[in-house]
């Protein structure tokens, strides 16, 4: 009896002692990876990184409690340029700044970022090249001849090894997307030669607003075709026939009054050097401003002959 007494108090005493250790061991660690946007700090003014590493990744350790109450935003993380003295080749380390109390470390998993230095450029009074894209709802018309963009030129501003004379401000004009009036504003782009964008270069400004002077219901009007000429027929011919086809073409204006005194449309001048028989060409259609025509080109044959004598 005695025996089992000392037993049971040395059990009890003994499982006391492991819930207390256990009691006193911390929680297991874990580990969060994220991934930060990366900022460039204290750069001197005459400089500038070339296609600049902006994102670094960073690993969070920390009680599951403690990493589940971290917010990205709460990492802030930085590489000081300020000791640049000339273009070339800069590493930089990466600094990491985040709340102390919150019972987490954080190390990025890149400690430094190697930076390309290139001198600041800039290049102003850009014009902006209007790209169409998709076509317009039913009903609607644009005057292509008077697409505006306000402000009309833009500014390029980076490393002058990125500042090419070949590079053009481009804003994408959404066709399918207009309605009457509509003044859309745009991200300009900048591209290369090839049309590729181009990245590292920034705009001043970024956006700009689009004038495409959308209109309802246009105004349609079809008229005849009459030709016209340039040159000379060989000496003893004569025009004999002239036809345009089609002999009918509709006009399109954005604007009331533009298509009331237009009663035919002339082509361009067909030449008749050289003409001693039939001849077919096709010339495009002289349309004033803020007219368009459908179709645009058409086709004019020509008939010459041996004049009669009198």
């Amino acid at each position: 009896m005695t025996r089992n007494l000392a037993f049971f108090f040395a059990s009890l005493l003994m499982a006391i002692l492991l819930w207390l250790q256990e009691g006193n061991v911390p929680k297991s660690q874990k580990q969060r990876a994220m991934t930060l946007r990366l900022e460039v700090k204290d750069l001197p003014r005459d400089f500038v990184p070339v296609l600049p590493q902006s994102l670094v990744e960073v690993v969070a350790e920390g009680t599951p409690e403690a990493l589940q109450k971290l917010r990205e935003e709460d990492v802030v993380a930085t590489v000081d340029l300020s000791d640049v003295k000339s273009a070339g080749i800069k590493d930089a380390r990466v600094k990491l700044r985040y709340p102390p109390d919150m019972g987490v470390t954080v190390t990025p998993k890149q400690r430094f970022v190697r930076y390309s230095i290139d001198r600041f450029a800039e290049k102003a009074n850009q014009e902006i090249v209007v790209r169409k894209v998709g076509e317009l709802p039913k009903g609607l018309f644009i005057d292509a001849l008077h697409i505006r963009t306000y402000p009309a030129k833009v500014k390029f501003q980076g490393a002058s090894s990125l500042l090419k004379d070949d590079l053009t401000a481009r804003v994408t004009l959404k066709l399918s997307l207009l309605s009457p009036g509509d003044t859309p504003t745009e991200v300009v782009e900048v591209v290369g030669p090839d049309g590729e964008i181009v990245q590292g270069v920034k705009v001043e400004p970024s956006e700009v607003t689009i004038d495409p002077r959308t209109v309802s219901a246009p105004l349609v009007r079809s008229v005849l075709v009459q030709p016209s000429y340039e040159g000379h027929l060989p000496g003893g011919y004569e025009l004999m026939d002239a036809q345009a086809s089609p002999l009918q073409v509709e006009l399109r204006a954005s604007s009331p009054g533009i298509l009331d005194s237009i009663v035919r449309v002339l082509t361009e001048p067909v030449r008749l050097d050289g003409v001693t028989g039939t001849s077919r060409q096709k010339v495009r259609l002289k349309l004033p401003p803020g007219v368009t025509a459908e179709p645009s080109e058409v086709e004019v044959t020509v008939q010459a002959g041996k004049g009669t004598k009198s």
